[in-house]
């Protein structure tokens, strides 16, 4: 079984064979920083892995799902090559994965 106890803004918990997956950034309406946006591209390759988990779901913590990106945080702390790197990686594992399938919830 995968260890999700790492993560900063994810909050993971499993009910038998189902996974939720929280975005843990209330008071930011859960938009999504520099530390979100690497915590993100590494938890979906996990969950690819993880024989466990057959289905996930993708829900916010607070009152809204997910307010896009931080940009107050992408100003202040990531310079464009940064997050041009990070967008590149994920881009990298846009594939179809063999593992649980996904939902998105509010």
């Amino acid at each position: 079984m995968v260890d999700y106890s790492g993560y900063e803004h994810i909050l993971a918990e499993r009910d038998g064979n189902i996974l939720t997956l929280t975005l843990n950034r209330p008071d930011r309406m859960n938009a999504v920083n520099g530390r979100l946006h690497t915590e993100l591209s590494t938890i979906f390759r996990e969950v690819n892995r993880d024989n466990e988990a057959w289905a996930v779901i993708l829900t916010g913590a607070g009152r809204a799902f997910c307010a896009g990106g931080d940009i107050g945080g992408m100003a202040s702390s990531e310079s464009g090559s940064n997050l041009e790197h990070r967008v590149a990686e994920v881009r990298g594992e846009d594939q179809v994965m063999a593992g649980p399938a996904f939902t998105l919830m509010e």
